[in-house]
Parts: C-alpha cells; structure tokens; sequence
C-alpha cells in the first residue's frame, strides 16, 4: 500500500480485510436493483425515441447512477448536507434524470425541440448551451431520511475544466455557512480514464488540494473508466498502467472496482464517504478519495449494453432476494412513468431560468444591477481606509524599499495625487472588505504582486515575522464594541442612580435597537436574507430572551447591588464561560494532550478564580489621590445598600445567559447569515419579551414608564443604538470569521478602563481585592488567547509538513511559509481578508 501512515493502512484494512463479505439486507438490495433499473432504462428509453440524437449516454457504465446515490446517502448520514458535482458530458442526462434530479418532461422536451422560454426581460437567461453541459440544483431526500442539497455545475466539452470550479464552489461554501471543519459541504468530481491522464488542470488541482489555503476537506473522484476514453487505445494515451496513478502523489487511497459488480460499486463509495468524514476530524488534511470505476462498453459509444443490470439480476434470482415477478413490477413502474412524462412534454413551456436554483430567486442580472448599482466611495470613507493599509507599526522594521513604497502611498491618501495602479487596487480591496465582503486573490505571488507592486503581506527575514497589513480592518470594528461597552458602563450606573427602573430601561432599549436598525436590514438584506423556518424562528425567540431579556435585567439589577466597576469585572467570567460552551458544543477543538489546550483549560480556572476573589475575600480599601473625601461620603450611603455576594451571583447567572446567547448566536448564523436582519429580529423579539417582565416585575406603576431627555433617556438610546443594534450586528460578523472565544476576548481590557473611568467620573471606591482578582482574570483570560492562538499555529503546522510528505519547509526568499512563524497582528486586522498566497 503506498499510503505511509499506520493509522489510514489500519483502517483500511478493517474496513477490507473481513472474515465475512459485506451483505445488504433484502429492502437495501432492491433499492439497488431500482435504482440499476432506473439508470438502465432511462438510457435504453432515449435511445429508442431519439435514436440519432447526441446524448452520450451511459451504456455499460450504469452502475454510475446507484453508485452516486449511494456516496450522497452515506455522506448525508456522516454529516454532509451539501454536495458540489462535477462531471463531463457523458452520463450527465442520466445524473441529471436519476440523480439531482431534473424533471423528465423538461430533459425530453429539450430534445424534442420544444418551445422557446418565455421569461421576463433582463433576466439570467442561461448559458444557451446544448442540453447535456447545463447544471441544476435540487434538495433530495436520502435514504436515512435527511435532506442534502445537491448542485451540479455546468460544464462545456472541456471535460476537466469543470475540477477548479466544482473545488471553489466548495471552499466558498464552506467559509460562507462557517464549515470550519469542512465536514457539512463536500465535493465530487466524475472524470473519464482518458482526461484524468491527459488534461493537465486535473494534476494542478489535485496538487493545490491539501494546501491550507486551497482544501476543502477532501474530494471523492469517480473515475469512468471504459478502458477506451472515446477512441484512444490506453497504450497511446498514457504511460502508467492506469489513469489513477497520479493520485498516488498525494497518497490518495484508489479502489479500483469491477463496474459490472453493482455491490462492490456501492461498498466502494460507501468507503469513499466514510474515509473523507472520518480523517478529516483528526488530521485537518484529507486526501482525495479516488474510485476507478471499470466498466466495458461492447459497441463502442453507441452500445445499448445491460451487462451490469442482467448480472445483478441474476444474483438476486440465485440467492432467492427477488423473484422475477418482482423484477418485472420495477421495470412496468419505470417505463410506465417514462411515458408519462414524456406525453406531457407537448403542454410544458420551458422558462429562462430553468437551470438555475431556487436560491437565485430575486437575484439581480448584471445588466439590471448596472442601471441601478452606484460604485463610487466617498472621498473621506477612502481617506481612513487609506490611513489603515499604510499604516506601519513602531516595532515593525521593513525593507527600506518596501518602506519607501508605503511612505509614498501614504503621500498619495493625504494629497489625492499620484495615484497608482497598485494603490487603486489597494482602495478597491480594503473599500470591499469595510462594506462587509469578503476578498480572496488566489495564485503564485499574490501577496507581494509579481511585478512587486502588491506588498499586502510583508516579512522580516531575520526575525520569520510575516505582517498581513490587511488585519487592521476587523480589530477597528472590536474595539469599537468595547468603547460602546465602556461608555454603557457609566452612563448606566448614572441612570440607575438615579432611580430608573432597570426593567423599563431593557425595554426601551431594544425598542431604539429596532427601530434604528430594521429599515438598514430591509434595505442592505432585502437579497440575501434566507427563507425563515421554523428551526430558526425558534432560536430568534431564545436569542431574543437570553439576553436582551434575562441578561440584561440581571445585569442592571446586579450593578444596583455593587458598582460599574465590579460589575464590568464580573463580566470578565464571560471568555471562561463561553470557551466552556465553545467546547461542549464542538466550536473550539481542545485536546488534553497538548500544552496549548492545557493553557486554554488552565486559563479558564485562572479567570473564575479571579471572580471569586473579587467577589467573596475582602480587602483594604485604596487611597487614590483623585477621589474626595466629599465624593467618599456621598457614596457612602449607596456602599450600604450594596450587597456584592447577592450582585456576584446576578451578574455570573447573567454572564452565563449572555454566553448562551453568543453560542446560539454563533449556531444561529450558519442557518441565518443575514446579521442586520438577525439583529432586528432579536431586538424586536426582545422588546416583546421585555415588557412583559417588565409589566410583571413593575405591576401597575405607570411612573417608572415616564422618561425624558435626561440621562435615563440617553442610556435608553446609547445602550439601544450602540450596545444592542451595532454590537450585535459586529458582533455576528466577527463571529463567523473567528468564533465566540474571540468575541468575548476585549472584556478585561473593558474591565480595566471602566475601573479608572468610574474612580474619576462615579468617584467609585477600589478594593484591593478587587484588583488581585482583575489581575488573575486577565491573566487567566490571556492563558487561553494564547492556547487558542498556538493551537492555530500548530495545526497549520501539521497540515504543511503532512502536505509535504514530513518533509520540512524551507523557508525561500520573502514566502510566508515559514515554520514556528508568529503573526503580527496589528490594529487593523481583518479576517475578511485572508493571506498566504491566497488573499488581499
């Protein structure tokens, strides 16, 4: 065996080399067997409609049709719920029958002729291509009862041309619904014996597939093979004894099997499946699952053969699964829908959009979009993007060429004259990723720029130091969301002092949220906001009372019993909460064996431990020159009233609603990625739920309602505006780059300011206690960025030496690959924006 790896030998072998053979129970067989017919019959029946016709059908290669079927079962089983197909021409109207599956009507009046498609002006109108190169997207239910959506991409008569494409769709699918572990998206590419030798996209494609920056997680290929590839005699179209060899190169498992031996097909492929989900959990590299299908086709191209389907057959009848009886009511079953569908192909009027899928629906074509689409940025938006992408830090030493670039770019941003090619690019790519979207340059040397024009990622040599300039953008956004969770800190407490009702303030706050944020989420989602279910809208409800509802009403009523400053320290338990929750439900990877997971737990116990001491050992009181004694004895009497055991426990049951809500949240969006619509929807739903606690807890006092514009209203529309609205709304798009770990990562900082802030403004008074148990949280809290972060850093790490075969990296030139390499990261990070030969 060629794979070098004990691990993936031994599985195999289990999975091969049993004492007894695979055996399918009498219901499994003959969903076979309906399935063989299906593909037999469809091929046999457009022969003998269309008899000279182009269709390049199936004949002798049958078993393709259950063979898929089958791979899509198994995989929806293990995980997948949704699979990109590529394949030639050959067999495409029977996967597109069988399989997806198409409409028959729609198939046979295509080769009828049939009518030309009426549809409105402007729109989509597919490609105009010849029936057998179109594509189609279907949701088809599997055998195991659960539902996987298929999309087969479009393909012209360059056979391999449709591998990159099929690989790209993939990996975009999976960096938009948040697939981290590239377990629920999947690829799967058919390809004849001939253009799998010959075309050369296949070995670039297959060479570029454990790449970190180009994998998806593993491809199944199903290789046709009819030992002819169209005319060509093997011995003149390759020099390897079969196709498959060159997935050797990546120690690829290749199952070479009889395709006149239907079970041994569908055990094949069953394999195939399980091999992609079962390693890529483990070993974050999987390889390419390749199946050499071989198959004989008796009358070259044109060849009506039943080989496959008569021996089957023959089997079942032999072991006494079936009797012929059975046989003959699937095949009257299949001919007589056959002809159904076929009388009804005069009364079906074909539209435009036929071949396009149910998501594109209300998707604007280019020439509409043109009539309406403004793309210009505003003078000053361009003018703090520009500051952002020359930005170099103090402690960042570049080439002195490289720095003369960026001197001059900057020169560029300040005056408006001058600008170059490179720089204009540079606008173009940061302006895209402020508005959300998210930018991916794909190719050798896109970091620098082949003619050293780019410099999107600089590297100091000497130190392996590689700095992606792009990152500011993302951290902007955080530390944002921290000042807004500063100022609500204070202006609160005021509020609060004041006698408004904490209850009433929950409410009116997520009242501001909705109406300030609902008409930009019509406006800006009105395209990509999905079909709401019911799954969803169940999950909006929860998100909706944990915590604009339950969070916030114990978070107010807990700093009624202590201060903003212990208040924002005891939101410090909410890293350690949510890497708990990250990790019981499988959003953060820890494994006990390795330092780094070890640094994650230990900061965990570190950081509840820092609240404790916060909360429950007492302390001397600290003499800041800044505080009056005046101060002191105003205060003195809200000290009495203070309870901080009482408020402790509000604000950790608080803290834990407020993870729980991050983690749904985090679930929430890879169903719902519309994040201002999402937002809207939990401020309405919170508002809803709000009143009525608050008419509850406050019964008929129609007082607490009242409001003016003093500091209760401006706490009402500070904590609406930009703690609720725009905090959420940021905080749903980092997440789905970066996960809730790094979401709740900037609370100590938080912490740490609100404290000085409130010894100024509130004159509140510092305990040393709670300074000890601040100083364990951060460094508890720290302890586990830093176990998260070399735990990347690792991981990346295995995945290039297993791609180079163990072979250590060498570091070349100004590459980025370069091993133990530490980011930079600096105040501008964006992850919208990925490097390492990958992105801008």
């Amino acid at each position: 065996m060629h794979i070098a790896n004990c691990e993936k030998c031994n599985w195999l072998r289990d999975k091969i080399e049993t004492p007894t053979l695979m055996q399918y129970n009498r219901q499994r067989r003959e969903v076979i067997l309906d399935r063989l017919i299906w593909s037999t019959q469809f091929e046999n029946f457009l022969a003998t409609k269309w008899t000279t016709a182009k269709r390049f059908g199936l004949e002798g290669g049958e078993t393709l049709i259950p063979e898929m079927k089958e791979t899509f079962d198994r995989a929806a089983d293990l995980g997948v719920e949704s699979i990109v197909i590529g394949m030639p021409h050959r067999g495409r109207l029977n996967v597109l029958g069988n399989v997806v599956p198409k409409p028959l009507h729609q198939i046979f009046s295509e080769f009828s002729g049939g009518t030309k498609p009426v549809d409105g002006v402007g729109l989509y109108t597919g490609t105009g291509d010849v029936k057998y190169h179109l594509g189609i997207s279907y949701d088809r239910p599997t055998r195991g009862g659960k539902r996987i959506h298929l999309s087969l991409v479009a393909n012209p008569s360059l056979l391999e041309a449709v591998d990159p494409v099929v690989v790209g769709k993939t990996r975009a699918k999976q960096y938009y619904s948040n697939d981290v572990d590239r377990t629920k998206n999947m690829a799967v590419l058919i390809h004849g014996e001939g253009s799998f030798a010959g075309q050369g996209v296949v070995y670039e494609t297959l060479h570029l597939s454990a790449l970190p920056n180009y994998t998806t997680g593993g491809t199944i290929h199903i290789v046709v093979n009819n030992r002819v590839a169209f005319t060509t005699d093997p011995r003149a179209g390759r020099s390897s004894q079969y196709c498959t060899v060159v997935a050797k190169a990546l120690n690829a498992p290749i199952f070479h099997v009889n395709g006149d031996d239907v079970k041994a097909v569908v055990h094949a492929c069953e394999l195939a499946a399980e091999w992609r989900q079962t390693f890529h959990s483990d070993m974050w590299l999987i390889w390419s699952v390749t199946v050499d299908l071989g198959i004989m086709r008796s009358t070259s191209h044109r060849s009506h053969s039943q080989r496959s389907l008569q021996i089957y057959q023959n089997k079942l009848l032999e072991s006494g699964q079936v009797t012929e009886e059975d046989i003959g009511n699937i095949s009257q079953k299949v001919s007589s829908i056959l002809n159904e569908e076929f009388f009804t192909i005069k009364d079906y009027v074909p539209k435009r959009r036929d071949w396009l899928s149910a998501y594109w629906t209300g998707f604007k074509s280019p020439e509409q979009l043109s009539c309406v689409q403004n793309t210009g940025v505003k003078p000053e938006i361009l003018k703090n993007v520009g500051k952002a992408i020359t930005f170099l830090p103090h402690n960042f030493k570049p080439h002195r060429a490289v720095k003369k670039v960026y001197e001059q770019r900057a020169k560029m941003n300040e005056t408006g004259e001058g600008l170059d090619w490179a720089m204009a690019e540079a606008f173009a790519f940061a302006t895209l990723v402020v508005e959300g979207n998210h930018v991916r340059l794909s190719g050798q040397d896109v970091e620098r720029g082949t003619f050293s024009h780019r410099h999107s990622v600089l590297m100091i040599r000497k130190q392996g130091i590689s700095t992606a300039l792009w990152t500011m953008l993302l951290s902007t956004k955080m530390r944002r969301c921290l000042l807004s969770a500063i100022g609500m800190f204070i202006i609160t407490n005021f509020a609060l002092n004041q006698g408004m009702s904490q209850h009433v303030l929950v409410v009116y706050r997520n009242a501001i949220a909705t109406l300030v944020i609902a008409p930009f989420a019509v406006v800006f989602d009105r395209n990509m906001r999905p079909k709401m279910t019911l799954s969803v809208f169940v999950k909006i409800l929860l998100l909706g009372l944990l915590e604009p509802t339950i969070d916030q009403n114990l978070y107010y009523t807990g700093m009624k019993y202590t201060a903003a400053t212990f208040t924002s320290a005891m939101c410090n338990v909410l890293p350690a909460f949510a890497f708990m929750m990250a990790w019981i439900f499988k959003l953060e990877k820890v494994n006990i064996r390795k330092l780094y997971s070890q640094a994650k737990i230990l900061g965990t116990i570190v950081t509840v431990g820092g609240a404790m001491i916060m909360t429950l050992i007492n302390g001397p009181m600290l003499q800041l020159p800044w505080i009056k004694s005046n101060n002191q004895h105003v205060f003195s009497s809200a000290a009495a009233k203070q309870d901080p055991v009482k408020g402790a426990l509000i604000v950790t049951i608080g803290c834990f609603c407020w993870t729980s809500f991050i983690i749904l949240q985090a679930i929430t969006l890879k169903s719902y990625p519309a994040e201002l619509s999402l937002t809207a929807l939990i401020c309405l739903v919170g508002t809803i739920e709000g009143s009525i606690v608050a008419l509850v807890m406050e019964g008929g006092n129609a007082a607490v309602w009242s409001i003016h514009l003093d500091v209760k209203f401006l706490a009402a529309v500070y904590g609406g505006l930009i703690c609720s609205g725009v905090a959420y709304y940021i905080q749903g798009v980092i997440m789905k780059t970066r996960g809730p770990v790094f979401v709740t990562s900037f609370n100590p900082l938080c912490m740490i300011i609100v404290a000085i802030l409130s010894s100024f403004i509130l004159s509140e008074i510092l305990y040393l206690r709670r300074v000890i148990g601040a100083v364990l949280i951060v460094i508890g809290l720290y302890l586990v960025l830093w176990g998260k972060c070399k735990d990347q850093l690792s991981s990346n790490q295995n995945i290039k030496m297993e791609a180079s075969n163990d072979q250590k990296i060498t570091a070349m030139d100004e590459t980025t690959m370069v091993s133990n390499q530490n980011s930079v990261v600096l105040g501008v990070t964006s992850s919208k924006v990925t490097t390492n030969n990958e992105s801008v």
